[in-house]
C-alpha cells in the first residue's frame, strides 16, 4: 500500500512575500499531499482557488473546496480578501481572517476559559513600522 506523503504548503508563497515577517507563520501553512503542493507551486492563492472555484461552479464541487477549506480553518472570508491586487494588504488581511478562525476552532475544542480573549490578528497590523525603520 502507498503511504500517501504530505508537506506544509504556504498559502501565500515566500517567493511573493520574501520580506514578510510572517509568512512562515503557522496562521499561513496548511498541510496538504506533497504531489498537490508541487502542482501549486509558487502560485497565488487567489489564482488557484479561484480555478477550483469556477470548476466546482460547473461540476458541482464548490462545495467541496468551501468544506476542505473550511476543514483547514480558512474562511470564505479570508478568501475574499485574497482577490485584492495588493498582496500586501491581501495578505495581512489573510492573516487577521485566518487566526480568527483558528481560534475559534481552538476554543470550540478545549473551551474559552483556556485561551485569552484577544484580538487574534491585531499583532499583524504593526509589522511594517518595527520592521523597517530596523532595515534602514
Amino acid at each position: 500500500m502507498e503511504r500517501l506523503r504530505v508537506e506544509s504548503h504556504h498559502i501565500f508563497p515566500r517567493s511573493r512575500l520574501p520580506k514578510h515577517p510572517h509568512v512562515d507563520s503557522v496562521i499561513n501553512r496548511v498541510w496538504i499531499l506533497k504531489r498537490t503542493n508541487r502542482d501549486l507551486g509558487n502560485r497565488s492563492p487567489y489564482d488557484y482557488l479561484s480555478q477550483e472555484v469556477v470548476a466546482g461552479d460547473t461540476n458541482g464541487t464548490s462545495s467541496k473546496l468551501a468544506e476542505r477549506l473550511e476543514g483547514q480553518c480558512i474562511p470564505l472570508e479570508a478568501i475574499e480578501v485574497i482577490r485584492n491586487d495588493q498582496i500586501e494588504e491581501a495578505f495581512a488581511a489573510f492573516l487577521d481572517e485566518r487566526a480568527r478562525a483558528l481560534l475559534d476552532r481552538l476554543v470550540l475544542r478545549i473551551g474559552p476559559k483556556y485561551v485569552e480573549q484577544s484580538s487574534a490578528g491585531d499583532e499583524f497590523d504593526d509589522y511594517d513600522d518595527e520592521d523597517e525603520s530596523a532595515d534602514e
